[in-house]
């Protein structure tokens, strides 16, 4: 069955809307990033190449991503 959402095949985690966008992660780690809008437009996907279960915590200018056996920070300059 294909994903609805491309590079989201199986999530745990509950998507997250922060500075008008939704951050989605799949369990594989990978996360994409839609425009919080009425129509679907995919701004990008990333991957911490990881297993994560966990919803995503926005902070400020920063993203944590809680992994199998990590903690990763994604953060803009």
């Amino acid at each position: 069955m294909a994903s609805r959402i491309p590079g989201v095949e199986t999530t745990y985690a509950s998507p997250v809307a922060a500075g008008g966008y939704v951050y989605l992660i799949a369990r594989n780690g990978t996360t994409v990033i839609i425009k919080d809008a009425n129509e679907l437009s995919i701004v990008a996907t990333n991957s911490v190449g990881k297993t994560v279960d966990a919803t995503p915590s926005p902070a400020g200018k920063e993203l944590f991503l809680r992994g199998e056996k990590h903690l990763f920070c994604i953060s803009s300059n």
